[in-house]
């Protein structure tokens, strides 16, 4: 059953990849409580513990479970969804630089503004294609030399990932002057 890491609640669409675990929920249950020996291809038994080797079977399968952690019981699935990584709950964020897209400042400036529900634990930008920094407190502003960038198109990749696994990605398109 593939479950949520950081809730512990089924895993939805929104939940990333990396933090999908599968469990299992086994539930030990000897053979007489399923199959009634008087009856083996009829309906299960009403009440199995009826049956006078029923508790032997029980006491047997539980010392075995005792060896066996793997396939003890690990309580019950969890009936309800991820509620920590839904849309509602990804980081929003909002480019305060640069202005517009044609840039003639020097340094050209990337700052960004990230606001979300759990704290942001990275930020990080790409700049046409290539890892350009990273940084994990506000403000999250990167800076270049025009004469390093070069004049005409560039693209800056934001991503942004906070505590709890949530991302955003964001493109910042923009031409040196």
């Amino acid at each position: 059953m593939p479950i949520d890491r950081i809730s512990g609640k089924l895993a939805t669409q929104y939940t990333p990849p990396e933090l999908i675990e599968r469990r299992r929920f086994p539930e030990l249950r000897t053979i007489l409580s399923v199959v009634n020996p008087a009856d083996p291809q009829g309906p299960p038994p009403a009440d199995p513990a009826s049956d006078p080797q029923y508790q032997n079977w029980e006491h047997a399968l539980e010392s075995w479970a005792q060896t066996h952690p793997e396939f003890a019981p690990s309580g019950a699935p969890p009936t309800e969804f991820d509620d920590v990584h839904t849309p509602e709950t990804i980081p929003k964020l909002t480019v305060l630089a640069p202005i517009g897209s044609v840039v003639t400042a020097d340094p050209v400036t990337i700052h960004v503004e990230i606001q979300g529900r759990y704290p942001i634990k990275a930020v990080q930008i790409y700049l046409d294609g290539e890892f350009a920094g990273e940084k994990e407190t506000p403000p999250y502003r990167f800076g270049w030399r025009k004469d390093v960038l070069g004049e005409g198109g560039h693209e800056a990749i934001v991503k942004a990932v906070d505590a709890v696994g949530n991302k955003l990605e964001q493109s910042v398109v923009f031409s040196v002057q």
